[in-house]
Order: C-alpha cells, then structure tokens, then sequence
C-alpha cells in the first residue's frame, strides 16, 4: 500500500515536538539500509486497492507516489527502550517503514556507523483498510517539508512547505547555523538563477547610465523597490558590483564597441584633458567612424588618470597605447584637438594626421576680440548689473513686476563665464532684450535705497552694447553649429572659415567698435589652418560633401588640385581593394580539393569545368571585343569619371544630411563612396571629449572623491556606450 499522510495529521506532528529529526530514503526488500537510494523514484499505483488507499489516507489521486521509509541521519545509537516504533508496510518488491525516532536527550551518541536498535517493527499487506498508527513524538519541520513535497501536489507543497517552517521556527531549540532553512532555500532565488542575474545586471546598468554611486545598493528605498518588485531577489553587496558586475559589463560593452570599429575604413579620436575635484588629471579619448550603412558614430574609448606632466611626448605615448589597446593600428586614425602646443607636439611625435578643433579656434578669436578695450570697459558694466540683480532679492523682485507691467519675458540676466566666450555674447543679448524693464527697476526708488554704488548704462553704452551683439553674431552661430552633438563633421570647417573671413572684413560705415572686433578676430583666423596638409584635408571634406562640392572658396587652380588627389586616392582604395580581392579569389583553390573530398569520399570524381568557362574557351576570341561588350576601365579612369559625374550633378541643400546622401549613391559613386567615408568620419570638434567633462563631474562629485580612476574610467565608459532598451 502506498504510505500517504493527512495534512492534519503532520501539522499534529509538528507541533508536538520539534526536537527530532528525521530523513527520508528508498529501500527494497533484501537491501541493505546504509546505502541510501534515489528520492525520484517514483512508481504508479499499481493496483485499484493502491489507488483506493490513496484516497482513504489522503494522498492526491492522479500522482505517483514515490515509496519511502524515513530513518534517522545523525550519527547516534538508539536502545530498544528509548525506540518509538518502527512499522512496516509491504507493497510488491518495495517495503515502507518509519522510524519515528525519541528526542535528543534520550540519545547516546557513538563514533560509529548510525543503526537504529529496538525499534518495534510489523508488517500490514497492501489492502489494509485502517490508517496506520503514527507515533505523536513530533517530525522535525524539514521533514514534513519534505514529505508534503512527495505527498501534496506540486501547487500546494511549496505554500504547505513555508507554513511548517515558520511554525516551527519559533520552538526549534537546537539548529545547526551552516545549514539553511528551507523556507529560506524557497524564498530567495539560487546563485545560478537567470533571472536573478538579469536583475544584477539591470541595477549594474542603472548605476552606470544614471551616474549612481555604488552606494545606492545599501540604500533602503533601493532595497526595498526590489523586494517590493520581486521578493525572491537578494540584492548583492557593493563590493561585489565594484569588483564583479560593473567590471563585467565594462569588458562585454567594450567587446561590442571594438567589434563595431573593426568594421570601419577609418577612425577619427579626439582627446582633452581635464581635472576633477580630487585634483587628478584624466585624458579622455573618444573615437568616431562611419558605419557599413552610413551612420555616424562615436564613442568614449577611455578616460585614464595621467600622473605625468601633459607634455607632447607623453600625450604621444598615451595615444599610441590607445591605438594599440583598442586595435586600431590599420584604421589610419585622425587627431583632433584643440589649439594647445603640446596636442600639436603630439600629434607630430606620433605621426597623426591632425586637425585643430574649430569650437576652439572659434572661442580663440572671439575671445581676443572681447579684449578690444571699449567691448571690455561695457562687458565690465553690464556684468556688474547682472550680478547686482543676482545678489538683490528686492531688485530681482521688482524686475519681475516690471518685466510683467512691460510685457516682456520673464528671463533671469545673465554672467558670463570667463572661459566661454559666447557667454558674454549671451549676457549682452539679454540685457538688451530685459533693457526697459532693467532701467525702470533701476530707477524704482525701493531698489535705489540704500544702494550708493548702482551702475547704469547712458545711451551709447546701449548702443555699443548692439553694434557688439551684431559684429560677433555670425561667431556665435557658427559657435553653435560646431558644438551641436549631431554630426559637425570637418567637411563644415572649410565654407565656414571662409566665410568668417569675408564677414570679419571691414565696410564703409563701421563703427570704430565693429570695426575693432572685425579686425580682431580676422587677423586671430588668419593664423589658424595655414599647414599644407590641413588644409588638403579640410578641402578634400568640403569636396567630398555634396552640399559644398562646387568649392567656391578655392579659386579654379586651387578646386582641380583638389579632385585630382580625390582621383587618385580612390583609384588607390581601387587597386588595394582589387588585390585583396585576388588572394581572396585564389585561396580557395587550395582548399576547393578538400572540400571536394569531404561529401563524397576521397574517390569523389572532380568537378568538371563550367559550361559558362567551356563557352568562353570555344568563343572567347571571336566575341570579346563585340559591340556592345563593357570596355575594361582602370581605376584611375574609373575614378576620373565618377569625378565627373559627381561634380555634374546637383548639389545638396544645406539642410539635408551629407551622409545621407552618399548611402543612397554608394552604388551610383563606388570608389568615390569609400573615400567620402574616410574624411566625413572626422568631427570638425573635439566637444564631444569635452562633454565628458561634465559626465565626469557628476561622477567624480566632493562625496566620491575617492573614487579610484581605474572605476572613473568604467562608469564613464559605461554611460556613454552602454545601450539598453528604451521603455
């Protein structure tokens, strides 16, 4: 009969005492006992009295039931007087006996083997019809977890199983600390759990994309957000996201991004270098490339402490470990920094083709013209009155009233910022914009009392103040234009440049502070962008721009010269392209023997030639040169005419995007495709590693000061290029 037991009755004998502690195993008749035997065997019932039994004691009908007798595991010897009872039940081949074992106390330990002596023992045949006789000496709380496992159905076990745990917990008097409770063990995921990784994994990103400290794991309302969200989840220690996860998802998200650059014709860094609050220097290098189906991408490669001076040679060394580690050695890497002597060294020493950032050669100029000595002396007044309005809670005040009365904009003025010089752009802009308001506020008797120092501006600073905002506004649109974050390529530094020029020219009519400010900033460009190998590389871009191709800033000399190294640096891709083509071709004839052989067996016939290379063999010399047939071109000729096609067709609207373009044409411009994506790869700005800065800052904060560079670098990394779903 197979041994079923009512619910009632374990929780019966549970509480009755929690003191023993029993085990469950298979056994057969004639086997021996100290071998324990597999707790998945499972055997159906066997007979309608099986199935009848079952329902009379309780067992669910419709399950099989695994045979089991229940022994004690603990290494003690038990005498016939302290023995409960021991009862038998045969059923085929299999016998069932529990042995319901007496409490601790009455238990003499021994070094030897665990046998279970005197305890009373009878058979019953399978078609008993009375419910045996279950001692009332209580069942250890894991056991009745783990016959209700056996016993209930799988819906109902594990509710069953937590319920005899926490009713039991509270009696238990003696546990061993290194084994976990089964309630336990239900409640929590295990280690290998995938679902519990995919968690980890999720708050690791959450504290690399949102800038978190690796504090927030020990934070309550993180804790409890995730037990509230999934309460069988343990949310690991700080220690192991510093030293496990985030390293991890650092060295997954930089297999992708390396994989992503193997594909690229060339790639463009730049690099910047930069300070935190800890007072330690970083150099952060970010990389830009062109992908198969004409996307513009760019990425943080990596922000390392420097400890040495920031000298030519050793951003050079630096640079070349760069090249080294992220494998870019066959990608023909372009530098583009800012103006600094020791970038400019640097690139030299390390043989990189450069180009200077124009977002700096722009702020350069401008800010040489903000020295012109009657900008400067307004600058000074106009900042004095916005900071007079930023310190004076009652001025502020009024201004709002007579912004409202006025029906002018609610705007807050604005300082300037010393090393940003479209910020003094803007601060005159918005005084300009707030002027009514600002002077009827500054003559408000409220805002004048007990105010001796109040500086007002007479009617030629106001005018000053626009003929400055009108001189530097072509600076600050092409300031704007250079720092977006969308594709600023160097195709733009070109056309731009030279249009400042023309613009930064002097006219009949200037003020002498128009005039100035032109004549500053003029003479500040003119320095810039005079190396012969620049300039080829900004006018080949412009050339390769669909929106700028017809070059109107070079004269006729200058534009062929131009399209004629257009011509044979694509007849030159041409022939590279050809060649690894040919080894390609030919590598498999070696091979093409094997592969012969392997289907078929070494006895495989070969392949007999083609019918296409037996017609080619029969007509070849009476047809080759048939009308009609496509004259053998070389490269150089190829490219010549794709030049000349191109430079017939229309030109791009300023408003469209270049790269669009050229992946609609790629099949229209072959050669001239691939070097397009050699030169609109390079940014025309090294904002982008600037913007790190920031990043950086909001990582590297006065609370994680001590911050190691080595973790700096990872959380930067990470938020920059780790991708995850948008919701």
């Amino acid at each position: 009969m197979k041994l079923a037991v009512e619910e009632d009755i374990l929780l019966e004998l549970v509480e009755a005492n929690p003191d023993l502690c029993l085990t469950v195993r298979d056994s057969f008749l004639g086997e021996d006992h100290s071998t324990p035997s597999s707790l998945t065997d499972t055997m159906s019932p066997s007979s309608d009295n099986d199935l009848s039994s079952q329902r009379e004691w309780g067992a669910p009908t419709g399950r099989n039931v695994s045979s089991f007798e229940v022994m004690n595991t603990s290494t003690t010897e038990v005498s016939e007087s302290e023995a409960a009872k021991e009862e038998h039940f045969h059923d085929g081949e299999k016998k069932h006996r529990i042995f319901i074992m007496a409490p601790q106390d009455h238990v003499q330990k021994e070094s030897g083997n665990t046998q279970s002596t005197g305890c009373a023992s009878h058979s019953a045949s399978s078609t008993r019809t009375e419910p045996p006789k279950i001692s009332t000496h209580s069942w250890d709380s894991d056991m009745a977890c783990l016959l209700l496992l056996y016993l209930l159905p799988p819906s109902d076990a594990v509710d069953k199983m937590v319920h005899f745990h926490k009713l039991t917990s509270a009696t238990k008097k003696t546990a061993d600390p290194a084994q976990r409770r089964i309630d336990e063990v239900l409640s929590t995921f295990p280690p290998n759990s995938e679902k519990a990784k995919k968690i980890t994994q999720s708050v690791a990103a959450f504290i690399a994309k949102d800038l978190r400290p690796y504090s927030v794991v020990e934070n309550a309302g993180v804790c409890h957000l995730l037990k509230t969200l999934e309460p069988r989840y343990r949310l690991p220690s700080r220690s192991h996201f510093t030293e496990n996860v985030i390293p991890a998802l650092y060295n997954g998200t930089k297999a992708q991004v390396m994989a992503s650059m193997i594909q690229a014709r060339r790639v463009a860094i730049t690099c910047d270098a930069w300070t935190s609050v800890a007072t330690e220097s970083y150099l952060t290098v970010t990389a830009h490339y062109i992908s198969e189906d004409w996307q513009f991408l760019s990425h943080v490669l990596q922000t390392r402490a420097v400890y040495e001076s920031h000298t030519g040679a050793h951003v050079a060394e630096l640079l070349s470990r760069v090249v080294e580690e992220w494998q870019l050695s066959d990608k023909d890497v372009m530098l583009v920094t800012d103006n600094a002597s020791n970038m400019i060294v640097a690139a030299e020493l390390g043989k990189f083709p450069h180009v200077k950032c124009f977002a700096h050669t722009l702020n350069l100029a401008s800010q040489r013209a903000l020295k012109v000595a009657t900008l400067s002396r307004l600058l000074g007044r106009v900042r004095r009155i916005a900071t007079f309005f930023h310190r004076s809670t009652t001025a502020n005040h009024y201004l709002k009233e007579k912004q409202k009365c006025l029906g002018l904009k609610n705007h807050k003025l604005i300082t300037d910022v010393a090393t940003r010089w479209n910020s003094a752009y803007d601060m005159v802009q918005r005084f300009l914009e707030q002027q009514p308001a600002i002077c009827a506020t500054l003559l408000s008797p409220e805002v004048r009392k007990g105010q001796s120092d109040l500086c007002t501006l007479y009617e030629t600073d106001v005018s000053n103040a626009e003929d400055a905002v009108s001189a530097l506004k072509p600076m600050k649109d092409a300031t704007t234009l250079m720092s977006e974050e969308s594709n600023p390529t160097v195709s733009l530094i070109a056309p731009i440049n030279a249009q400042l020029l023309q613009n930064m020219t002097g006219t009949i009519g200037d003020s002498p502070m128009i005039h100035a400010i032109k004549n500053a900033i003029k003479t500040d460009l003119l320095k810039r962008y005079n190396g012969e190998a620049e300039k080829k590389i900004l006018h080949t871009a412009s050339a390769l721009d669909p929106r700028f191709k017809g070059l109107p800033f070079l004269t006729v000399e200058e534009r062929l010269e131009i399209y004629r190294g257009v011509t044979e640096e694509a007849a030159s891709l041409e022939n590279e392209r050809t060649l690894r083509r040919t080894e390609v071709i030919e590598a498999p004839e070696v091979t093409g023997t094997l592969e012969e052989e392997t289907p078929d067996g070494p006895s495989a016939p070969k392949r007999k030639a083609s019918s296409s290379s037996l017609l080619v063999s029969l007509l070849g010399r009476s047809f080759t040169d048939t009308e009609g047939t496509a004259e053998h071109k070389t490269p150089n000729a190829s490219a010549e005419e794709e030049i000349e096609r191109y430079c017939k067709a229309s030109s791009l609207p300023l408003t469209e995007d270049p790269l669009n373009w050229w992946r609609v044409h790629e099949i229209t411009f072959p050669l001239l495709s691939r070097v397009s994506k050699r030169y609109l790869c390079i940014p025309g700005t090294s904002v982008s590693a600037e913007r790190v800065f920031s990043t950086a800052g909001d990582v590297v904060t006065a609370k994680r000061s001590t911050l190691k560079p080595e973790h700096v670098d990872q959380l930067v990394f990470l938020q920059k290029n780790l991708h995850i779903p948008k919701c």
